[in-house]
C-alpha cells in the first residue's frame, strides 16, 4: 500500500505510480477542498481503479475551478464521470479528459444526453487536461462532429495553470 498525506490525513493506494501522480497534482492546490470532497466518496462501493478515477476527477475539477472561475459551485461529482457544477445561474455537466484515447468512453453521447435531461443541465462542457507541455489540437477537435454535444471545449494545462477555450 502506498500513502499520500493531505495535512494529517492519509489516503492509501495500491499502486505507487498513482500515489506519485496524485502527490504531484495536489501539491500546489487546495488540499482542504480535495480532502472535503474525498471524504464524500464511499470507498467500499468502488474498485481501486474507480476510486483512482474519482480522485483524479476531484483534483482536476478543483484546479479547473480555481483557475477558470472560483465562483463555480460543485453540485455533484459522485454519480457520473461527468461532474455537475453551477455557474452563472446555469447547471452544467463537465467532463474531464486526460488522454485522447479516453474520449470514446467518456463522451458516450446517449449517456451524456440522458444525464443532461435527468439532471436538467443547461450546458455540457468538455475539458482536455494536459499535464505535460504537449498541447492538444483543440481546433481540430472542436470541428469534429462528435463534440457537437458540448457547448464549451477547453484545453487545460494543469501545471501551467492555463485554460484556453476553443468553443
Amino acid at each position: 500500500m502506498y500513502k499520500i498525506y493531505i495535512g494529517s490525513y492519509k489516503i492509501e493506494f495500491g499502486t505507487d505510480f498513482f500515489a506519485f501522480y496524485l502527490r504531484r497534482k495536489i501539491s500546489n492546490m487546495s488540499q482542504a477542498k480535495v480532502l472535503e470532497l474525498y471524504n464524500l466518496i464511499d470507498e467500499t462501493s468502488l474498485s481501486e481503479e474507480q476510486l483512482e478515477c474519482k480522485i483524479i476527477q476531484i483534483v482536476d475539477l478543483i484546479r479547473f475551478i480555481e483557475i477558470y472561475n472560483d465562483s463555480i459551485l460543485i453540485k455533484d461529482f459522485l454519480k457520473y464521470n461527468c461532474s455537475i457544477i453551477s455557474h452563472e445561474n446555469k447547471s452544467i455537466g463537465i467532463v474531464f479528459c486526460e488522454q485522447l484515447e479516453e474520449i470514446e468512453s467518456l463522451i458516450a453521447t446517449q449517456k451524456l444526453l440522458m444525464i443532461k435531461e435527468k439532471e436538467f443541465l443547461n450546458e455540457l462542457w468538455i475539458v482536455f487536461v494536459k499535464d505535460s507541455q504537449q498541447p492538444i489540437n483543440i481546433e481540430s477537435i472542436s470541428n469534429d462532429h462528435k463534440f457537437n454535444l458540448f457547448d464549451k471545449i477547453f484545453n487545460f494545462n494543469f501545471y501551467k495553470q492555463t485554460i484556453f477555450q476553443a468553443r
